[in-house]
């Protein structure tokens, strides 16, 4: 399966398809991450705003989260920043 984290529909398909494959999600690890070498102040404002969308963006942490509710609000997440 392919999604792209800064796209909250690609996440949200995601986790419906794993929910309904496997009957539930009950954890998820966050572990996408992109890095970019230079001086904060030299960065544009189109690098941060990428940056973010995948380093600190919580979309997959929402929608897992709201698969949890149908379960009984179990499961947890490890989100790695980088």
């Amino acid at each position: 399966m392919k999604a792209d984290v800064t796209k909250e529909d690609d996440i949200n398909a995601a986790v419906k398809r794993v929910v309904e494959e496997a009957g539930g999600l009950h954890g998820m690890v966050a572990n996408a991450g992109i890095t970019n070498h230079k001086a904060a102040l030299d960065f544009t404002t189109e690098e941060i705003e990428r940056l973010f969308s995948i380093n600190v963006c919580l979309h997959s942490c929402v929608f897992c989260c709201l698969s949890w509710e149908d379960d009984g609000g179990k499961g947890s997440t490890c989100d790695e920043c980088y």
